[in-house]
């Protein structure tokens, strides 16, 4: 949440995502840390229909969706959060990819539970190994 923390200092209304939140926690906290001194929009996306309705019933906003088809729901956000989600996805390359090249996200939060082998292709993905932005990997 450190580096989090970074991003949102440097932007002036940042919009954060996150992708795969059952429960709000992480986008109540962040709210809770700069709600008095920034404008900030936090969206949740999950698509468990009761993890989206107990993320609305604490007053946030949340979409019923697919990680994978996020891009066709014209998210313009700065931040997309995905904490231990990728492992979830049956193309976890695929939505890495959509959401690099359908949006207009400017920084990726992943994590991912420690496995000494994995499908996730990171060299796949835009900013790896020679493209534009960054990644900490």
């Amino acid at each position: 949440m450190e580096f989090v923390n970074e991003i949102i200092q440097e932007l002036k209304k940042p919009v954060i995502v996150d992708i795969g939140d059952s429960a709000g926690a992480h986008l109540q906290y962040i709210m809770g840390l700069y709600s008095k001194n920034k404008d900030i929009k936090c969206l949740s996306v999950n698509l468990d229909e009761k993890a989206v309705r107990k993320i609305r019933e604490k007053g946030l906003e949340a979409i019923h969706a697919r990680a994978e088809d996020l891009h066709k729901y014209d998210v313009n956000a700065d931040i997309f959060l995905c904490f231990e989600l990728l492992e979830h996805l049956m193309n976890p390359c695929q939505f890495l990819y959509e959401l690099s090249s359908r949006t207009n996200v400017k920084y990726l939060i992943v994590t991912i539970p420690y496995v000494r082998g994995s499908r996730v292709g990171l060299h796949h993905i835009r900013g790896v190994g020679g493209g534009g932005g960054s990644c900490l990997c």
